[in-house]
């Protein structure tokens, strides 16, 4: 499981303690889990406990390659059956997809964002599978990451037929929601 982990100098790269929280997400373990999406959440995603509204920020939050290095290894997470946390883990990617509309600060980080944008939506074909999930709150996850998508445009609409077929209301509210704060 996460093949490849321990192939990366995390040291070097800035923090040792990935390896480590990206496994507990695995965990069976519901408080080892919250422990290691709150410290992904915080040391590395960075946008949902600090204010990067408006686009600032874009250099702290690529100041290194982990946002990058570990989209492959949340990828895989989401493909496991023992996953319990789901809608976590893509709402770590919808946060990461983000990062293409911070602030411009240079040449190095656009390209840093345009690269971790790319590797989060070469797997578009898992999140529209995601979209059909059983359950409620990863559809919406996988939902809200497709509207981040490069391809939103040729997505919008299949993803409106999603959106007016979903049967919990409150799925299907914010999923309506979404597509009107995102018309194209």
């Amino acid at each position: 499981m996460l093949a490849g982990l321990d192939n990366i100098n995390w040291k070097e790269e800035g923090n040792e303690e990935i390896p480590k929280y990206l496994q507990l997400l695995l965990s069976q373990m519901q408080n080892e889990r919250a422990i290691a999406h709150n410290y992904l959440e915080e040391n590395v995603i960075k946008i949902s406990n600090q204010n990067y509204d408006e686009g600032h920020g874009i250099s702290e939050l690529l100041e290194n390659n982990i946002p990058i290095l570990i989209v492959p290894f949340l990828l895989e997470v989401i493909t496991t059956e023992q996953l319990q946390d789901k809608a976590r883990v893509l709402d770590k990617l919808i946060g990461l997809a983000l990062y293409k509309t911070m602030k411009y600060e240079g040449d190095e980080y656009e390209n840093k964002a345009s690269l971790l944008d790319g590797k989060i939506f070469k797997e578009t074909k898992l999140f529209l599978e995601l979209v059909e999930d059983s359950d409620a709150t990863v559809r919406s996850s996988a939902f809200s990451l497709l509207i981040h998508s490069p391809s939103y445009e040729q997505l919008r609409g299949y993803l409106t037929e999603i959106a007016e077929q979903e049967a919990d209301k409150d799925a299907r509210d914010f999923m309506l929601r979404m597509l009107e704060e995102n018309p194209s």
